[in-house]
């Protein structure tokens, strides 16, 4: 039994990320604690609401996790181990894309900043981006043609900048190979030199 305890928790973690199994496993102990105070007192009508409601919050917790496709805080057990896409739930007819769009400039190195920037996110929000590449920043400045580096993704305070960087990375290096740029656009230059830079474009988002 305890067992599959384990097993339905690893199983609610993965599908649904860690804040949802949080309110669970919380959910979970009122529970249990409901019952065993109702073996000791199995007339005790308080108790007998208490682990009604737990199951009944439960199961809605579920519920508008998985019909929903959204994750609250922790959409990104996602992008966590991998990236998450817009596209798999801008058919949601309960989506609602923020209009105003914020941008936010990294060196090529983004890993660092990356981080910096997911952390200062408002932990109860959401957001789609879109990453950019410029050879030289002033060529993004002048609104000259840039290269978009993927469709938009998913993000979050929680999000992991390490596979974020590696995907950016990715994307590079795909970019450069489709079209036949020169590797030599991704050095990294002296501080009073040109150098290239990644910009993102992000907007909130939510599901209502």
């Amino acid at each position: 039994m305890n067992i599959l305890f384990i097993i339905c928790l690893f199983v609610i973690y993965i599908k649904f990320g860690l804040l949802i199994l949080i309110q669970i496993i919380l959910l979970s102990l009122t529970f249990f604690l409901s019952n065993l105070l109702l073996g000791l007192n199995p007339f005790d009508y308080k108790l007998q609401l208490i682990r009604i409601m737990s199951i009944l919050l439960i199961l809605s917790s579920l519920y508008y996790n998985f019909h929903g496709q959204y994750y609250l805080m922790a959409i990104l057990a996602l992008s966590i181990d991998k990236i998450s896409y817009l596209k798999t739930i801008e058919n949601n007819p309960t989506l609602v894309l923020d209009t105003k769009l914020k941008f936010k400039i990294f060196e090529l190195d983004v890993k660092s900043e990356l981080e910096e920037w997911l952390d200062k996110l408002d932990w109860n929000k959401n957001f789609s981006c879109t990453i950019y590449f410029a050879s030289e920043l002033h060529w993004y400045s002048i609104d000259l043609p840039i290269v978009i580096l993927s469709e938009p993704i998913l993000i979050n305070k929680f999000s992991s900048s390490i596979t974020i960087s590696n995907y950016i990375n990715e994307r590079l290096q795909l970019a450069i190979n489709c079209y036949y740029l020169d590797d030599s656009i991704l050095e990294q230059k002296d501080k009073n030199e040109a150098r290239p830079y990644i910009t993102i474009s992000y907007r909130e988002f939510s599901i209502i």
